[in-house]
């Protein structure tokens, strides 16, 4: 079984951004946490951060995949940022939505949330697993590294080669918005059950409006929808179908 490094990632981000450099976004290393705040933060959580994510925090700090937040470090723990690993995960905690020897790390827009699973800790290193909207749990990755690279594979929605061979680029012919509308509302009420089933089991910072806004936007951008009505006119459409999924 392949053991992820950092150079993995490395490549893996080198060759997405020369694809489509709307999709990563991470910080660079003058952002990088100092060993002081992540001594602090290990001590709150009462763990200790695997390698693989405490060399992203050194080499990136955070950032998000695609609009989905990488749990990172803040200098000040207590004037929480809403992504802040600690204030997140004591929270959870207190909530009774992880254990102490769960770590949340990424909640994903579709209800996902993955975690490192501390019962496995070996070595510096413990397994990813993403828990389902359903409540169930699986097996995700190895380490923090393969975690990046198969989140940043899976929103990159084309096949990448192996090597020094670019990503190949689809284009795509733009819909008109105003015949992508019945779609949406289709794919939307497909979805009904993952997005309350999402909100139901966890505890959505966001706002259901703000999930459901997330979810139309980001299947306008999958499709290569253009945008050609007015603000007003669009909001109207998305009431249409937050009503219906409501019913």
């Amino acid at each position: 079984m392949k053991t992820y490094t950092l150079d993995d990632v490395a490549v893996l981000i080198d060759k997405v951004n020369k694809y489509d450099d709307d999709i990563i976004h991470f910080r660079t290393e003058e952002n990088a946490v100092d060993d002081l705040v992540i001594e602090k933060a290990e001590k709150a959580l009462g763990l200790q951060f695997t390698t693989s994510y405490k060399s992203f925090l050194e080499h990136c700090k955070g950032g998000d995949i695609s609009g989905e937040e990488i749990y990172s470090l803040y200098k000040d723990c207590i004037a929480i940022p809403v992504n802040d690993i600690v204030f997140q995960n004591l929270n959870d905690r207190k909530r009774g939505f992880v254990t102490s020897e769960q770590l949340v790390v990424c909640d994903a827009d579709s209800g996902e949330t993955f975690y490192f699973d501390y019962t496995q800790f070996r070595d510096g290193e413990c397994p990813l697993y993403v828990m389902l909207p359903s409540g169930d749990s699986e097996y995700y990755a190895s380490n923090f590294y393969e975690f990046l690279c198969k989140r940043i594979k899976e929103s990159v929605g084309a096949e990448i080669p192996e090597g020094d061979q670019p990503i190949e680029k689809i284009e795509n012919t733009p819909t008109p918005l105003v015949m992508s509308i019945p779609v949406l509302m289709l794919q939307a009420m497909l979805r009904k059950t993952t997005i309350s089933a999402a909100l139901n089991k966890r505890r959505r910072r966001k706002s259901w409006k703000s999930v459901l806004t997330i979810s139309v936007e980001k299947t306008l951008k999958k499709n290569g929808m253009i945008l050609m009505m007015s603000k007003i006119g669009f909001l109207c459409q998305l009431q249409r179908l937050v009503r219906l999924l409501v019913l």
